[in-house]
């Protein structure tokens, strides 16, 4: 090991990890189209349950000058992680003559269970919720075309963010995460305008895209001097 203070060698053995895991997929659709002579209508409806279980295991012991020091707790664990998602969305679309507007809204809650063995016997169990909006607005004529559209996402932690052990197996960086913390949103609009000139189908497109983030997950960095 090469610490701040002192270094030397350090034997490491590990047994073989197991990764294990397994994924359920369940949905429901509903789609009806209403075609008037004015103005024709579609609303769908989802509906989606998503689970996934994985597992992790791996003991690790440390061995210095031929003794045996004890067991590796940064590197040894045994737990199991459950991912449990609900979504349900809900779409209405019609058209005023070659435009159509588009309302999507999607609700989804998204629960995350830790449970871990070694190195502590402790785990976690959170939930996030949200609330996905879309709505669009797109002109379709041939010669000059317009669309604008705002789009809602939210975005939860991985466990590995969540979870709040100090991992020091590099001792010049040593990371840790925070249960405490909340799911990103991020909110989009785009716009852009496609005409087109002449007899030789030439075309000119203009775009923007803006975003911005409520609760941007990112890593913090603190700087510690050496005595």
């Amino acid at each position: 090991y090469d610490s701040l203070l002192s270094s030397g060698t350090v034997a490491v053995l590990s047994s073989s990890p197991l990764n294990a895991s397994s994924k359920l997929n369940a949905g429901v659709f509903i789609g009806i189209l209403t075609i008037g002579a004015e103005s024709p209508e579609q609303f769908q409806f989802w509906y989606d349950f998503a689970h996934e279980h994985n597992l992790r295991k791996q003991t690790t012991v440390s061995v210095l000058d031929g003794l045996f020091e004890g067991v590796d707790e940064v590197n040894t664990y045994n737990y199991t992680t459950n991912h449990h998602i609900h979504t349900v969305s809900l779409k209405y679309m019609f058209w005023i003559k070659k435009t159509s507007i588009n309302f999507d809204l999607t609700g989804k809650t998204t629960g995350i269970d830790r449970r871990e063995r070694r190195p502590d016997e402790h785990g976690f169990n959170d939930r996030f919720n949200a609330l996905e909006p879309l709505v669009g607005i797109f002109n379709n004529n041939m010669v000059s075309n317009y669309r604008l559209v705002y789009i809602g996402t939210a975005s939860a932690p991985f466990v590995e963010q969540l979870r709040p052990r100090l991992d020091n197996r590099n001792l010049y960086s040593m990371t840790a995460g925070n249960p405490y913390l909340k799911q990103s949103y991020k909110h989009k609009l785009q716009a852009s305008h496609n005409r087109m000139f002449g007899k030789t189908n030439s075309s000119l497109r203009l775009s923007a895209t803006a975003n911005y983030t409520n609760n941007h997950i990112a890593p913090v960095r603190r700087f510690f001097p050496v005595d």
